[in-house]
C-alpha cells in the first residue's frame, strides 16, 4: 500500500518519477525552476535527462494499481537545451517547455479509460512535439528567453507571447505542422548584440511579464454583441531596474498596432526608486489589477494600477500609475546567526487559481504564502452601488500575510537546495512542491472563502436608509484570533547539509518559542473564546426558556379570560331573553305561563351534576330571572290591580314597551358583537405571538447547535494540528 505522510498528502515522494530525479538534480546548476504543471488533475513533470514529459493523475493516487499511475510522453521533436519552466494550457491540450535558449510545445493526445489516462493508459505515448522558432533562437545566442506565457485571450488556447532580452515580445500561433510568427514589438530601448550585456547589468531590459483582467473598448449601437475583435488585453512588463511598462494588445485583429505605456510612474515616489534588482512581477485578476512586483532581495511591491483621467477617456488619453499600498520583507532563510550577510536570489511568483487574493513565492531557500486582504475589499467596492461607494472605500483594515511554509536553508553556511518546481491542484486546492532532493511536499490549502448563514433579516430596505452593516460571525472572529504574525515553517534541508549543535539548539529554541507564542497561546486564548461564547449561548438560551414559559401563562390567562367573556355573553342572552317576554306578554298572562313560555322553568330544578359551571350559572341566572317575573307579574296583597282602559291603551303600551325592549337589544347584541371581536382579536395576537415566539426559540436553538457543533470540530482539529505540528496556511 502506498506511504502517506502529513507532508504528502498524495504520496508522490515515493513514486519512482521523482526518485530518479534527486540524483540529476545534484548534477545541475543549483536555482530555482519550474519544472511541474498541473492542468485538469494532469500533472505534468519534466524529466531533464532524457527531455520528455512524465504526466500523473493526482486523482489516481489514492488507488492501489501502480501500474496506471503515470505514463511517459515522448517527443517526435526533442530539445536540445536545458528546460527550466512547464507551462500548460487552460484546456490541456498543450504543454510548453522552454529555456533560456528555446521552447518547445507539446500537442497532447486525447483521454479516455480508467483514470482518464492518455490513450486509455498505455505506459509509453508518442507525443507531437515543435520547437518554436528554432532558427532565430539558434542564429541569435545571444537573445536569452526570459518568459512564455499562454494568451488568455486566445479562441484555440494556441497563441503564446515570449519575452527576450532585447526587450522584444515575439507572438506565435503554435497550431498546424509548424509555429506562425503573427507580431513583433519592442518595449523599450532596443539594443544590439553587443550592447545586450550592457542594458542586462543596468536593468535595462525586461525579464518577466503576466496579463491583466481583459478591457471592454465601446462598440456600435446597433450591434451589441461582444467579440474579441473589441476585448483588448493589458500586460504588464517589468524591467530589472524595477520600471513597469502598460501594454495593450488584441489577439483577433493581429493588424492593429500594439499601445506601449511606460515606464510607469510609481507612487508614493522613494529615494530609491524602490529598488534596482527587480526579477518577477504578478499581476492578480482584481479590478482594478493589482500589480506584484518582486525583488531578489526579498522585498515585495504590492501596488494598484490607477489612472488620473477618467475610464470613459481613451487609452491614448490616460495617464497610467502604480500606487504601491504595501510592501511586504521576505525572511530568505531562518537567518539564525546575526552575523550572516542578507542571501539574494531570484523569486518566482505563482498565480492561485483556487483564490485570487493567493499567491505563492518560490525560491533558493523554500516557499512563502502570500495573502492580500485588499482584494475582496477591492470586490466589494466594485460591486457597491454608486450612493455607497464612499461607504465601502478600501480602508487596508488588514495587512498582508506572509506565511514561510517550507524553507531549505537554515543559515550562510548551510548548502543551496533551491526549490525544483511548485504548482497548484485543484479540487480540493492542493500545493504540490518538487525539493532538490526528490522529495515531494503536498500539503491541501484551507480556503480563505467564508460562508456566511443566510440572515433572518429582510435585505429589502430604504434607499435612502444607507449601508447595512454585516454582522461578524464567530468562526471569521477565531480565523482572526489565529492569524500568526511569524509561522514555524518545514525544514526540508539538503543531503549534503550538515548543522552544528548550536545550530541545532538555536532551531529548536526558535521552533519551541513559535510554536508557544504563535500556536499553543493562540488555541489557548481561541479555547477562552470558545467556553465564553457556550456561556453566552447557554444563558440565552435559559432566557429564552423562560420567555416562552412566561408566554404559555400568558396564553393560559388569555383563555381563562375568553371563557369568562363566553360566560358574561350567555348570562347577557339569557337577561335579553326574559326581558323580551316580560314586555311582550299581555297584562293577563300568568307568572306561570310567563316562566314556561320563556323556557327557564324547567332550568330552575336541574341538578348541578349534570351541567358545568358555566351552564350551573346559566341555571342559577335563570332561576333568578324567573322568580323576578313572577313576583313582577303577582299583585300583592294590598296592591290593587291596575285599571284597564277601554279601547287599544293596552295594545300601544305593549307596542312601546316591545319598540324599546328591541332597542335595548340590539344595544346588548352589538356590546356583545364587539367583546366577541375584541376576545377574536386578543386571541389571535396571543396565537400569533406564540408562533413567532416558538419559530425565534427554534431557530435560535438551531443556531446554537449548529455554532456548538462547529466549535466541537474546530477545537478537535486544533488539538489534532497541535498535536502533529501542523502548518498548513
Amino acid at each position: 500500500m502506498e506511504v502517506v505522510t502529513f507532508t504528502d498528502i498524495l504520496g508522490l515522494s515515493k513514486q519512482t518519477i521523482f526518485k530518479n530525479l534527486s540524483d540529476y538534480f545534484s548534477k545541475m546548476n543549483p536555482k530555482t525552476r519550474s519544472l511541474m504543471d498541473c492542468s485538469d488533475s494532469m500533472l505534468f513533470v519534466w524529466n531533464c535527462e532524457d527531455s520528455y514529459l512524465w504526466a500523473l493523475n493526482i486523482k489516481s493516487s489514492e488507488s492501489s494499481d501502480f501500474k496506471t499511475m503515470h505514463q511517459t510522453l515522448l517527443p517526435t521533436n526533442p530539445p536540445s537545451f536545458e528546460v527550466e519552466r512547464v507551462k500548460a494550457n487552460r484546456t490541456s491540450s498543450h504543454v510548453l517547455a522552454f529555456g533560456s535558449l528555446g521552447i518547445v510545445v507539446f500537442e497532447l493526445p486525447r483521454r479516455w479509460g480508467k483514470f482518464g489516462m492518455f490513450q486509455g493508459g498505455k505506459s509509453e505515448v508518442m507525443c507531437r512535439s515543435r520547437i518554436v522558432d528554432e532558427r532565430f533562437f539558434r542564429c541569435n545566442p545571444h537573445v536569452v528567453v526570459k518568459q512564455v506565457r499562454w494568451h488568455p485571450g486566445s479562441a484555440t488556447d494556441t497563441h503564446i507571447l515570449v519575452l527576450s532580452s532585447e526587450n522584444t515580445f515575439r507572438f506565435y500561433q503554435v497550431a498546424g505542422d509548424q509555429p506562425t510568427l503573427l507580431k513583433v514589438w519592442t518595449v523599450g530601448r532596443r539594443p544590439t548584440s553587443t550592447r545586450v550585456p550592457i542594458l542586462v547589468g543596468l536593468g535595462d531590459t525586461c525579464v518577466d511579464f503576466d496579463f491583466a483582467l481583459p478591457s471592454f473598448e465601446s462598440y456600435d449601437s446597433d450591434d451589441r454583441s461582444v467579440t474579441n475583435s473589441c476585448v483588448t488585453w493589458p500586460l504588464y512588463a517589468l524591467q530589472g531596474n524595477g520600471d513597469v511598462y502598460a501594454i495593450k494588445m488584441s489577439r483577433a485583429d493581429m493588424s492593429s498596432s500594439v499601445d506601449v505605456k511606460g515606464p510607469l510612474c510609481m507612487f508614493p515616489q522613494a529615494d530609491d526608486n524602490y529598488g534596482g534588482d527587480a526579477c518577477s512581477i504578478l499581476c492578480l485578476q482584481s479590478n482594478p489589477p493589482i500589480v506584484i512586483v518582486a525583488t531578489c532581495s526579498g522585498t515585495i511591491y504590492h501596488t494598484l494600477v490607477l489612472s488620473s483621467e477618467d475610464d470613459e477617456g481613451s487609452w491614448n488619453d490616460t495617464t497610467l500609475a502604480l500606487y504601491v499600498f504595501e510592501i511586504v520583507e521576505l525572511e530568505l532563510g531562518l537567518g539564525l546567526k546575526d552575523d550572516d550577510d542578507i542571501y539574494a536570489c531570484p523569486i518566482l511568483l505563482h498565480h492561485d487559481d483556487t483564490a485570487v487574493s493567493r499567491y505563492f513565492c518560490s525560491h533558493d531557500t523554500g516557499v512563502h504564502v502570500m495573502m492580500l486582504p485588499m482584494v475582496d475589499e477591492l470586490e466589494r467596492y466594485a460591486e457597491a452601488k454608486n450612493e455607497e461607494t464612499d461607504l465601502l472605500m478600501p480602508l487596508m483594515k488588514e495587512a498582508s500575510s506572509a506565511q514561510y511554509l517550507i524553507c531549505t536553508r537554515t543559515s550562510s553556511s548551510s548548502p543551496l537546495a533551491p526549490v525544483q518546481a511548485l504548482t497548484i491542484g485543484t479540487s480540493p486546492p492542493i500545493l504540490i512542491c518538487l525539493l532538490t532532493t526528490g522529495e515531494v511536499v503536498s500539503v491541501a490549502l484551507v480556503s480563505n472563502t467564508t460562508f456566511h448563514a443566510s440572515s433572518l433579516v429582510s435585505k429589502d430596505h430604504d434607499q435612502g436608509a444607507g449601508l447595512e452593516t454585516q454582522r461578524d460571525s464567530f468562526v471569521e472572529h477565531i480565523q482572526r484570533l489565529l492569524q500568526r504574525s511569524t509561522s514555524q515553517p518545514l525544514l526540508k534541508l539538503a543531503p549534503t547539509a550538515e548543522p552544528s549543535a548550536q545550530e541545532c539548539l538555536e532551531l529548536v529554541s526558535r521552533a519551541t518559542n513559535v510554536l508557544r507564542d504563535e500556536y499553543l497561546q493562540k488555541q489557548f486564548q481561541v479555547c477562552d473564546e470558545m467556553q465564553r461564547k457556550v456561556r453566552m449561548l447557554r444563558t440565552m438560551k435559559e432566557h429564552q426558556l423562560k420567555e416562552l414559559s412566561s408566554m404559555e401563562d400568558s396564553r393560559q390567562q388569555l383563555k381563562e379570560s375568553a371563557e369568562h367573556l363566553a360566560e358574561k355573553y350567555e348570562d347577557i342572552k339569557v337577561v335579553n331573553r326574559v326581558e323580551i317576554h316580560l314586555l311582550s306578554a299581555p297584562q293577563s298572562q300568568t307568572a306561570e305561563e310567563l316562566v314556561c313560555s320563556a323556557g327557564i322553568g324547567t332550568l330552575r330544578e336541574c341538578p348541578s351534576t349534570d351541567i358545568n359551571s358555566a351552564d350551573r350559572g346559566t341555571c342559577q341566572l335563570q332561576a333568578n330571572s324567573a322568580e323576578w317575573l313572577a313576583e313582577t307579574q303577582t299583585p300583592s296583597n294590598n296592591a290593587k290591580a291596575p285599571e284597564r282602559t277601554p279601547g287599544g291603551c293596552d295594545a300601544e303600551e305593549r307596542e312601546l314597551r316591545t319598540a324599546l325592549a328591541q332597542r335595548k337589544l340590539r344595544k346588548l347584541e352589538l356590546e356583545i358583537s364587539l367583546l366577541e371581536g375584541e376576545e377574536r382579536r386578543q386571541e389571535e395576537a396571543h396565537r400569533a405571538q406564540l408562533c413567532r415566539a416558538q419559530e425565534w426559540h427554534g431557530l435560535q436553538l438551531h443556531h446554537a447547535q449548529q455554532t456548538h457543533v462547529a466549535l466541537l470540530r474546530l477545537l478537535q482539529e486544533l488539538c489534532t494540528r497541535s498535536f502533529l505540528g501542523d502548518d498548513r496556511p
